[in-house]
């Protein structure tokens, strides 16, 4: 869905706001990411609390950045991020 959302936006020439969204997501969830992982810096696993984290803030997110846009379509356009490596479900090392 997020990649048919994605090319409809670009055929309609809105690439920018979509660029926009995309950046906003992460630097939500890179924000969110820090947060948990500082928390429990041992916790081997901090992708599903940072996700539960996440969705607790899209729709408040959403309501500022694009009120059009569904959370599950930016959960989707996140995904996408994450194959490219933009986007890291695991805890930051401190080194």
């Amino acid at each position: 869905m997020a990649s048919e959302k994605a090319r409809e936006w670009t055929a309609l020439g809105n690439i920018g706001q979509l660029d926009h969204l995309v950046t906003a997501l992460l630097d939500l969830q890179g924000r969110v990411r820090r947060m948990v992982c500082q928390g429990d810096p041992a916790d081997s696993a901090p992708g599903p609390k940072i996700l539960e984290h996440l969705r607790t803030l899209l729709p408040d997110e959403l309501a500022k950045l694009m009120p059009a846009a569904t959370d599950q379509l930016c959960l989707g356009l996140l995904w996408s991020e994450t194959d490219v490596c933009n986007a890291w479900w695991h805890e930051l090392n401190a080194a």
